[in-house]
């Protein structure tokens, strides 16, 4: 083929797979990065022994036991990425969009009365429905951080078992995700013109979240699981109709991806206006295979992520004051939230089948990452009218900075000799406003 044909030829891939950039639906990844309701962000993103009403459907379901009225809130939130590579900006786009929850006690009689709860959570970006990048290893990317532009959805199911055994409540709830799965075909018409034609679907994938909670006046203690949650993008390319064999071509990208974790936590209450909270977040981030895979059965295999697993700390505290029917709500918190990644180093190229290739090539590997000290602080206030089952309304506030601390690694940028050293900030503010009945 002459030049021109191969930029024809070239120019009906890429248009098919611009075709093809359906948005493609990823959850979780913001919760899991910041926390999930204004009040649990407030307290330095736990709430597994305490949270309750929409919060709970990805804090710990069972959480949604305590809630004795039907409620609906809606708020907004928004995380900055103020981060450097050698003092440059290296920018990620902000995470910003809407929070909507709702929570409804089933109205059941009999052996489930007040036994029964239903969530649901939503956080929907303002400014994509999903955004995500796979570049070459070589190239500078944040694989850690660059999880926050999806839709997320959680729903809950919660049952309070006080009648059977005081103070415990389980919860079961399922985070969903949509794989993009395609073809792109590109062969010659009537004409000799190159020409595509892209067909693309979406298939669901659904990962628990399960919970439970046992809890007494002054005390609570909490245990949750959340499974993997990945959305993968495939598309496979075919060419036809050449006068050259081309093999086929699959072009893989993990979009979002938040490992199985773990929760433990508990929260002591001296008296009914003070709460501290202490808790900790094991993530199973060595089973990450990373944003890339082989595009053809004869390509290389990309080098591994080789993350490590992490357990992330947390405390809490929250103190309560009533005047008449209005309750104000101050909030604290702090986490530590290491970093799975190693530092950006070059790596054994490997062959077709994943062994090391025997020329001893190395790649540089620019996986950029470190460890975070998220601080926070909220403020709640909460109006209830008269009557001993009267509408109440609230509003939240929720502050935080995440900072991301200095790194230096084991090699430079592309075209630069110093070792690339990376930090940052992440500020974050979230409000919301609700009402119960």
């Amino acid at each position: 083929m002459n030049r021109r044909r191969l930029r024809r030829f070239f120019s009906a891939i890429a248009t098919a797979l611009a075709a093809c950039s359906l948005p493609a639906v990823a959850l979780a990844s913001p919760q899991d990065l910041f926390g999930y309701g204004v009040r649990t962000q407030g307290m330095g993103m736990t709430g597994a022994s305490y949270a309750s009403g929409y919060e709970a459907t990805y804090a710990n379901p069972a959480g949604l036991a305590d809630t004795s009225q039907r409620s609906v809130t809606l708020g907004f939130s928004a995380n900055d990425f103020r981060l450097t590579v050698d003092g440059q900006t290296s920018p990620l786009p902000t995470s910003r969009g809407l929070i909507i929850g709702l929570a409804l006690p089933l109205p059941f009689g009999g052996p489930l009365r007040n036994v029964l709860t239903l969530g649901a959570g939503f956080f929907t970006p303002t400014n994509a429905v999903m955004q995500a990048e796979a570049p070459y290893v070589e190239r500078v990317q944040w694989p850690v951080l660059t999880r926050s532009q999806v839709v997320a959805i959680q729903l809950g199911l919660s049952a309070n078992l006080d009648r059977w055994v005081p103070g415990l409540r389980f919860g079961f709830g399922i985070s969903g995700t949509a794989n993009t799965v395609g073809q792109i075909r590109v062969g010659l018409d009537a004409a000799n013109q190159f020409v595509s034609r892209t067909e693309t679907q979406l298939t669901s994938h659904f990962a628990p979240i399960i919970g439970v909670r046992y809890q007494r006046p002054r005390f609570s203690v909490a245990l949750v699981w959340h499974a993997e949650v990945a959305s993968r993008i495939q598309m496979n390319i075919e060419v036809n109709d050449l006068p050259i064999l081309l093999p086929r071509l699959t072009i893989y990208a993990l979009a979002q991806y938040d490992p199985d974790s773990i929760v433990a936590e508990g929260s002591y209450s001296p008296n009914e206006n003070l709460r501290f909270v202490v808790g900790a977040n094991y993530r199973r981030w060595s089973q990450y295979p990373g944003p890339l895979s082989k595009t053809s059965g004869g390509s290389n295999v990309p080098p591994r992520p080789d993350f490590h697993d992490t357990i992330s700390p947390r405390v809490g505290v929250e103190w309560l004051h009533t005047v008449d029917r209005t309750q104000m709500a101050v909030r604290g918190g702090y986490a530590f939230e290491p970093t799975p990644a190693h530092w950006a180093s070059e790596r054994v190229a490997l062959d077709p089948i994943g062994r090391p290739r025997g020329d001893g090539t190395m790649i540089p590997v620019r996986y950029i990452d470190s460890n975070r000290h998220a601080l926070s602080a909220g403020f709640g206030v909460e109006h209830r009218l008269e009557g001993e089952n009267a509408m109440r309304f609230r509003l939240d506030l929720a502050g935080t900075m995440q900072v991301v601390t200095a790194r230096l690694h084991a090699i430079a940028q592309e075209g630069r000799t110093d070792r690339m050293n990376s930090r940052g900030l992440i500020p974050g503010v979230a409000v919301t406003a609700g009402a119960s009945w």
